[in-house]
Formats: structure tokens, sequence, C-alpha cells
């Protein structure tokens, strides 16, 4: 008897020559719904309704159900009044998808296009049948895929049904949270009695070469150098380490960056991660390389052999991912908040001082603001020549800074100091005036204190520049 495969598919990719392989191959016989008949399998397949689709899974009729479905967040039905567009989505598919994966014994699922040459070779191992371990693999996949419309479709319910839209929800706060994310590894948490785990898509991003495999703070730190690295369109190169970054610099070539954060004579940053936006060969490592590093993340690893005891990873797809937001547990519940990720936009920024920054500070002044946005709040930032001086992070009192910087004040001289936060008072920019400060920016949110802030920084000859935004970090 012939087995029977039934497609209902929203992607095209792939699949007209995917079922031709089960017919000539297998010896499937093909059926199809009838909205979703691909025109050229026309002639190949028994057209039927979705009821009669339906029917053929509940009663054992076929061994394979190929179907995928339109997401309800990105379908055509968007901008549609709301009774029609639940009628427009694939409920009729995910109800095929969800009957058919809840008998992984008899059937097979598959939904994803990528799959489908692997299908062809298990089905030749196999004498025309999938494995049953692959088939409940499948149909797990499946049906998180259903829980995950399902939710989508109650999100959309929830956001457009009211007498006016949820705002909130349109602008990606919706009234009930979900979370389908398939785990990628588990390793150790931070403490030896402690069990964590990777879940989304790491493994797509990034690829461990050589060295120990990353453990719990290895990822904080990567994720961090990620974000922070992704401003960055100028070969750069960070340090990381703690959570905390320690250096930067940008530069118009790699070597000179690295050579830049190369840490300072009797300075002690520890174990730490290096993190370059460019191809990075072992001969400019080596001539520049950087005291006490512990993992090495580059898109490119050029002349390296494995290094004992230093962990390197390359990313896969370069360096920079975009999240739009972070979510957070809290006491309770959950926390979620829009990432920081406004461009850089200098063209925004007043100056306000009657001190004008010279035309070369601009470069500076731009790494400086794209840096501290990634340090822990209240920071401030000490930066020349693209590189940066001095950093302090976690102050309880803006003016810790400067007890922080004393110890190089000679390399401060004309160095431009970037604060995350609003300056608290004129206090601030005398003490940045002593440690030799030229220009100073803050994000100048506070209307009321600004005339002060400007006339204070006119009297002590120092440049004043607000960004117009929000630069913290918690």
């Amino acid at each position: 008897m012939k087995r029977t495969a039934l497609l209902a598919t929203r992607d095209p990719s792939g699949v007209v020559e995917f079922a031709r392989k089960l017919v000539e191959t297998f010896d499937y016989q093909l059926i199809t719904v009838e909205s979703l008949a691909p025109s050229a399998l026309l002639e190949e397949c028994e057209t039927v309704d979705f009821a009669y689709a339906e029917k053929m899974i509940r009663d054992g009729g076929v061994s394979l159900v190929v179907a995928n479905f339109a997401s309800p967040t990105i379908g055509g039905h968007r901008g549609h009044p709301w009774k029609k567009a639940l009628a427009e989505m694939d409920h009729e598919i995910v109800g095929l998808i969800r009957g058919a994966a809840l008998n992984p014994v008899a059937i097979g699922v598959v939904g994803d296009s990528r799959l489908y040459s692997s299908v062809v070779d298990l089905l030749a191992a196999n004498q025309g049948r999938l494995p049953e371990p692959f088939r409940v693999q499948q149909a797990c996949d499946a049906l998180h895929a259903v829980a995950v419309f399902d939710a989508a479709v109650a999100q959309f319910l929830e956001s457009q049904s009211g007498e006016t839209p949820d705002l909130d929800a349109l602008s990606g706060y919706p009234k009930t949270l979900y979370f389908s994310v398939k785990r990628d590894c588990t390793l150790q948490g931070v403490a030896a009695h402690q069990k964590a785990a990777i879940y989304g898509r790491f493994s797509e991003h990034f690829e461990l070469l050589s060295g120990p495999e990353p453990d719990y703070a290895c990822l904080l730190d990567l994720t961090l150098a990620t974000f922070a690295i992704g401003e960055f369109e100028k070969p750069t190169a960070l340090l990381v380490s703690k959570g905390q970054l320690l250096a930067g610099s940008s530069s118009g070539q790699l070597s000179e960056a690295l050579q830049n954060i190369n840490s300072e004579e009797g300075e002690d940053r520890g174990a730490s991660m290096l993190v370059v936006n460019g191809a990075l060969d072992y001969g400019t490592l080596e001539k520049h390389g950087v005291a006490s590093v512990s993992s090495i993340v580059a898109p490119n690893f050029l002349g390296f052999d494995d290094e004992p005891g230093i962990r390197l990873v390359a990313s896969k797809e370069g360096l920079g991912y975009e999240s739009l937001q972070e979510i957070r547990s809290i006491a309770g519940g959950w926390l979620v908040q829009d990432k920081n990720r406004i461009p850089i936009n200098p063209m925004t920024w007043r100056i306000v001082s009657s001190v004008q920054p010279l035309v070369d500070d601009w470069e500076t002044m731009m790494f400086g603001v794209k840096i501290v946005r990634h340090l822990q709040s209240s920071a401030c930032l000490a930066v020349s020549q693209e590189r940066v001086v001095r950093l302090a992070s976690h102050m309880t009192s803006q003016l810790d800074f400067e007890k922080a910087f004393s110890t190089t004040r000679d390399r401060l001289e004309n160095a431009i100091f970037v604060f995350d936060e609003d300056l608290a008072g004129p206090d601030s920019l005398e003490a940045a005036q002593r440690l030799g400060a030229s220009l100073v920016i803050h994000p100048g949110l506070d209307g009321n204190r600004e005339p002060e802030l400007v006339d204070h920084s006119n009297e002590l000859g120092i440049g004043l520049v607000a960004t117009g935004s929000g630069l913290a970090k918690l």
C-alpha cells in the first residue's frame, strides 16, 4: 500500500522538488489542500478540503504531513479590521499540524523547509519511513510552533479587539508575555554546585575554536562586549572582565587599536576577554599582545594554532547583534525594557558653552559616548584620540570619579570626559577641570540646572556638550 504525504505549506521554498522526490524515489502519493496546492504539482496531487485532510490525519490515512503557516504577527491581514484579520490567519493549517503532531507513532510532520534534504536522507536509510526519534522530535517542534501561533493570536486579540487599540502592546509590550526558546546547551553556573543553560541561537553566532568551553562569566562578558563593539565601524578592540568594560580603542588599523589598549606598566587588569571587530592574525597579536587575556573573540583568526589556556571564539556572522529588548528576573516577575540602541547622532547634540570642540575632537567625542552607555551607572569616562584613558563605573556619588582618576592625572591633560548621567552640579565640572579635562559631555536632560552649568563651564574655560539622550545603564 502506498504511503501518503499531505502538503499544506505557506512557504513554497523547495516543496515542489521535495514532493517529487517523495513520489519518484519513495513511491508516495500526494494530497494537498485546495487553497494551498502548488501549481507545479496540480497534476500529481489529489486536492482535498481542510475537513477531509483533518479526517485523513485522524483515521491514520497519512504517513507524512508537510505543513507550515504564516506568522500572525507578519501576515497580510495586518491593518485589517480585527475580525477579518482573525479569520484570515492560518488556523486550519495549524489544526492539521497539531493533529499530526499528536500522533508521532504513525505520522511524521515536517514544517521547516531546511529539513527537506535531511528527510530524504532518512527515508532512503529507513526504507521510506522516518525513524521514530526523528518523528517524535519533529512532533515536539511542531507543538511548540503551534503554541507560539496560538499565543500570537491571543496577543493580537488582546491588542486589537478592544474599543481602542492597546498602544503598549503595539509598541512591544503585550498584556501577556510568552517565552518559547530551545535549549542550546547546559553548563556550570557561577559556583560549582550551580547548573546553567543557554537558550536561543548562541551556537549559530559563535564557534569555539580552541580552549576551554565558555563558562557563565565568559558568556556575560561576551554579551557585553558584543553589543558594545557593535557600535563601531572603524577597527576597534575592547577588553572586558567580570561584566565590566576595562579598556577600548578605535583606530584606522586594528593593530593600532590593539597597541592602544595594551596594559599600562604596573596596571593589573586580571584575566580578561579581548574582543575585536576585524580579522585577527597571530603576528599582530604577538606584536601588540594584551597582557592577561584569557579569551579572544573575533570574526576570523589567521595563523593561529591551538593556544594553550586561551579561549578562541569565532563570530560566525560578525559582531554587533541587535536585540530590541532586555529581560531581567525581579522579585515576583520579570522586568522588560527597550535596549538603549538609539543611534549616536552628533548632529543632535548641543554645544552649550562658549568653548567649542575642535574639529579633531569629534571622532573621540563619538567614541566616548558609544562606550559610556555600556558602563554600569553611575559612570564617567575619560577618552583621548579614540582611546579609553580612564573609566569609573558603579559610582555611588558622581564626584567619586576624581579619586578614581587621580592616579592617572598625567595622562588626562586635554582629555574629554563623558558622563552617562546629567552633571550633579558645578562641582563635577570643577573636578574634571582639575584633572585636566578640556571638554565635558553629559546627557543634559535637566533644563533647570543647565544655565548654572553653562555659566560655570564658561568661567572655568571648559567645553560643555549635551547629547539630549540618556546614556545610563543599570
